[in-house]
């Protein structure tokens, strides 16, 4: 995951991991709406021209947070990796600043500065145990509610 890991295109189209989506509008109504490619079942030529909602711009409709359910601002993180769940970041970097030190035999210190969003939050959770948020201290909180809120559910 990058903090914009959109890259958009002349056809506004929006590339998020390996998924691709048409951004646009449907008829003639303004709204717009993100089409996922892989759902569509089928596709036929039209003579219809495509209309663009005046002002609309791909790039700023991104950076306003669509895609990546915004929860704050851009943060500095910083947090410990067990070698393994961190063998991704070094061809697929979080951002354009990350760093990745080493830090003993088993762990790497991943530094980056990224987007505050429910990504990723819900991409930290996956690695369980595997990484420990060190920074920002807002996010190492939401964590560790998180775990502990997990954690009495599961109370034997």
């Amino acid at each position: 995951m990058r903090s914009n890991p959109m890259k958009s295109a002349p056809s506004d189209s929006v590339a998020r991991g390996n998924l691709l989506y048409l951004v646009r509008t449907l008829w003639y109504y303004q709204d717009i709406r993100q089409l996922a490619l892989h759902r569509v079942m089928s596709a036929a030529p039209t003579e219809k021209t495509a209309t663009k909602p005046d002002r609309f711009d791909l790039d700023s409709y991104i950076e306003q947070g669509e895609f990546q359910y915004p929860i704050g601002p851009m943060i500095q993180f910083k947090a410990k990796f067990n070698r393994a769940a961190a063998a991704h970041l070094y061809e697929t970097p979080l951002s354009e600043d990350q760093t990745i030190a080493e830090f003993g035999a088993d762990y790497v210190i991943v530094t980056a500065t990224v987007r505050d969003t429910a990504q990723l939050e819900w991409w930290l959770f996956g690695f369980g145990r595997m990484v420990e948020v060190m920074q920002p201290m807002e996010l190492r909180k939401r964590r560790s509610a998180r775990i502990a809120s997990l954690s009495a559910i599961y109370v034997c």
